[in-house]
C-alpha cells in the first residue's frame, strides 16, 4: 500500500449556518499517486564508441570505418537501416598526448586524435540487443541501458492521474466511514508541490525508510522488465459530510 502523506484540516462551519441545518462538515487533503504499467513497444538504447589515430587523417578514417561497421551489424541483425541514427557529441575532438619520457623521444611524434560518436537503437525486443552486443563486442561499443517505451507518455500520465484521484477517494471514504459520515465531495484538485519533493517521490522515500539499504539501491528500478510504469501523484481536498 503506498505510503501517503495525509494532512486532516477539520473546519466546522460558522455558529449560524450549523444552527440552521444541524449539519457538520470536514474538510481532508490527501496526497495520493497513481501508478499505470502497460508492455513495452519499444526500446530506446544509446551507443557510444570511440575513433582513434596516430593523427587526425587516421581517426577520421577509422571513425569512418566503425560507423559503417555498426551500421553492417544493424542490418546483420535484419534491422532496417532508420533503426540507428547517429546524433552530435558534445564533447568534440578528444586528444590523446603521448607521455614523454625524454624530450628527444618526442621529437615529430604527434598527439594521437580521438573522435567519439554516439548512436540511437529504436528496437522492438530486447533480443535484437543480444544480437547487437555480440555483432559489435570487437568495436568496444558502450550500450546504455534500454529504456522502455509505449504508446502515448501524455496518455499514460493522465491515466496515472486519474488512478490517483480513484485512491484519494477511497482514503475519503474511509475517513467518513470513522467520522460516522457517508458523503464526500471534491472541492479541489492539485498537481502543485509546495514541499520539497514530488508526491512519487514521498512514496519512493517512505518505501526506502520501511525497507533499508536494499530499497535505497532499487528504488528507482522497474520490477516488471519490458513494461512501461508511469507514476503520477495529486493533491485532492475533499469536504466530508453526513
Amino acid at each position: 500500500m503506498f505510503v501517503r502523506l495525509m494532512v486532516v484540516l477539520a473546519l466546522m462551519l460558522p455558529a449560524v449556518a450549523l444552527a440552521q441545518t444541524g449539519d457538520k462538515s470536514v474538510r481532508v487533503e490527501i496526497v495520493a499517486t497513481g501508478t499505470v504499467e502497460v508492455p513495452a513497444t519499444s526500446y530506446k538504447v544509446t551507443l557510444n564508441w570511440t575513433s582513434t589515430g596516430d593523427n587526425e587523417v587516421e581517426a577520421r578514417g577509422k571513425q569512418e570505418q566503425n560507423r559503417a561497421a555498426v551500421r553492417a551489424a544493424v542490418a546483420k541483425a535484419g534491422l532496417p537501416a532508420n533503426t540507428l541514427v547517429l546524433v552530435p557529441v558534445r564533447s568534440g575532438e578528444i586528444a590523446f598526448p603521448v607521455i614523454v619520457t625524454d624530450a628527444s623521444d618526442s621529437a615529430g611524434e604527434p598527439d594521437r586524435k580521438s573522435y567519439g560518436d554516439r548512436g540511437v537503437l529504436r528496437l522492438t525486443s530486447l533480443d535484437q540487443l543480444e544480437s547487437l552486443e555480440a555483432s559489435l563486442e570487437k568495436l568496444d561499443v558502450t550500450f546504455g541501458r534500454p529504456i522502455a517505451e509505449a504508446g502515448d507518455p501524455a496518455s499514460l500520465r493522465r491515466q496515472a492521474k486519474s488512478k490517483a484521484v480513484g485512491v484519494a477517494r477511497e482514503d475519503a471514504l474511509a475517513y467518513a466511514a470513522t467520522l460516522g459520515m457517508r458523503n464526500v465531495r471534491i472541492v479541489r484538485i492539485s498537481e502543485k508541490i509546495d514541499g520539497m519533493l514530488p508526491f512519487g517521490m514521498q512514496d519512493k522515500f517512505g518505501e526506502m525508510m520501511s525497507g533499508g539499504a536494499e530499497a535505497l539501491r532499487t528504488m528507482f528500478d522497474n520490477d516488471s522488465p519490458g513494461t512501461v510504469r508511469v507514476v503520477a501523484g495529486v493533491l485532492v481536498e475533499f469536504v466530508i459530510e453526513p
